[in-house]
């Protein structure tokens, strides 16, 4: 079923039904796009591959109906689940089969200005000028196996090679190299007026790390974006606790993932 399709019993199924159950916010592909829909009376669950995982979307008025056909999901698709404030209702991704793997936090800082009015309130003690430099092609395969080995595909979105090469000609990759290869990387991606800081690690000294990101935030100041965010497991601490001395802290809105185990 094309996108647009999709968008039109969306619009049916929302005028006749008082309550929805949904994890959609705006379509994520373009009207003309094939997906992988099912359907039912009141419900509709549409799917496409994005990132090497099978990420699933539902908009409904009969949970039971939803139940049923989120049961006829494959294992290892995935649900992402905004919200603000109120937890999600879990109980029917649970019985359909789905079970939360994580928790994402937004953190942004709404106006990076501030940084650079005072950069002695940074923590520049870690400062290196001449650490991080632009990947260029012939790191794609180095970053591509790095990204693999440290992150979890059905929570942290790893980008394909195909993509990694277009963010590396765009120039939103910064990177560290030492003998052994990269051992710290940063992506960066322009949004309009935002700046999404899309995945970072560092297996070296925090200076390397913190050199990598005053150049993304800098570069993000020249080019006149005041607002930058991320995302990052709730659990993890020490991200959290290093992007607060950048000023990018909760706003309050979070991301549960769910994977379909059976």
């Amino acid at each position: 079923m094309k996108a647009l399709d999709v968008k039109k019993y969306i619009s049916d199924i929302k005028k006749r039904n008082a309550v929805i159950i949904s994890n959609y916010i705006t379509m994520p592909f373009r009207d003309e796009e094939e997906t992988e829909a099912a359907a039912g009376a009141e419900t509709i669950v549409f799917s496409q591959m994005q990132e090497r995982v099978k990420q699933v979307y539902y908009y409904s008025g009969n949970e039971e109906e939803l139940v049923q056909l989120l049961d006829g999901m494959p294992p290892g698709s995935v649900i992402e689940q905004y919200y603000k404030g109120k937890v999600v209702d879990e109980a029917f991704l649970n019985r359909a089969g789905y079970q939360r793997i994580a928790v994402m936090k937004r953190v942004c800082n709404t106006d990076i200005s501030v940084l650079f009015a005072d950069e002695s309130s940074w923590p520049y003690r870690y400062y290196q000028e001449g650490i991080g430099t632009y990947a260029v092609p012939e790191d794609m395969k180095d970053i591509s196996c790095k990204l693999n080995q440290i992150f979890d595909p059905y929570i942290d979105h790893i980008p394909s090679e195909e993509r990694i090469r277009g963010m590396i000609k765009k120039k939103q990759v910064l990177v560290h190299k030492e003998a052994a290869g990269i051992s710290a990387l940063g992506i960066f991606i322009r949004e309009g007026k935002k700046m999404f800081n899309r995945t970072i690690f560092n297996l070296g000294e925090p200076a390397v790390m913190h050199s990598i990101y005053r150049k993304m935030l800098r570069k993000a100041y020249q080019d006149n974006i005041r607002y930058v965010y991320t995302w990052i497991e709730q659990e993890n601490a020490a991200s959290l606790q290093f992007h607060k001395k950048y000023g990018i802290a909760e706003d309050g809105l979070y991301n549960s993932i769910y994977k379909k185990v059976r």
